[in-house]
């Protein structure tokens, strides 16, 4: 296993600590009851979804403005060569 490999185990760790101690921090010291922290739970995907709609959104947009880019150098370079 190579050092990127083990950081991406690491990343993962960190995750799976991170909401294990979201949901014992809810529960335990919020004082929240199973059905609240699963509303709570629902809406923070709500919202993490929407978020990841629109970063895969920039993405794709940033993309095909990318290559539109490429396509629009090479014609000016080909136009340029021809003069």
């Amino acid at each position: 296993m190579n050092s990127k490999d083990a950081m991406k185990v690491l990343v993962m760790l960190a995750v799976a600590v991170a909401v294990v101690a979201s949901y014992c921090y809810a529960r335990v010291d919020l004082g929240m009851t199973l059905a609240q922290v699963d509303q709570a739970l629902e809406q923070w995907l709500s919202k993490a979804s929407q978020i990841t709609i629109l970063i895969w959104g920039q993405i794709i947009v940033a993309a095909i403005a990318g290559l539109a880019y490429k396509v629009w150098r090479h014609h000016r370079n080909l136009s340029t060569n021809n003069v």
